[in-house]
């Protein structure tokens, strides 16, 4: 077994992984499926995203908006709301509010993972960060 802190001062823990290849957008069914039984509450979101573009090719460069591109963001919520899951296209967002240690969290880190590997195909990410 692991090393048990006494004074653990970690209350919100996040980590998040950066997919190396995009999901279809708002196509999140098997992975919710899978989470659906720890994380009963599903919120869907449909977010504006705007990029900014920099015009290197004038004398003094421009800033420019790009069109606006609409994502589906699926939010994942536990029973007590102290957990929650963030699916987009392009990552993967896993937080609580109530961490005590890393065994805790693991296994949903892993079914996460599995399947974003057997169900999409995913073989590499481009950060996995806390």
């Amino acid at each position: 077994m692991g090393k048990v802190y006494k004074r653990n001062y970690i209350s919100n823990f996040l980590i998040r992984l950066d997919l190396d290849t995009k999901l279809d957008e708002g196509n999140y069914d098997k992975i919710l499926k899978l989470l659906t039984n720890d994380y009963p509450i599903n919120e869907k979101v449909d977010i504006q995203n705007r990029n900014i573009i920099i015009n290197k090719d004038s004398d003094t460069p421009e800033l420019v908006l790009s069109e606006p591109e609409i994502k589906v963001r699926n939010i994942l919520y536990n029973s007590e709301r102290n957990e929650r899951i963030t699916i987009n296209s392009d990552s993967v967002l896993y937080e609580t509010l109530k961490y005590t240690s890393f065994s805790k969290v693991k296994p949903i880190l892993e079914k996460i993972i599995s399947s974003l590997k057997d169900d999409y195909g995913i073989k590499n990410f481009n950060r996995i960060g806390l």
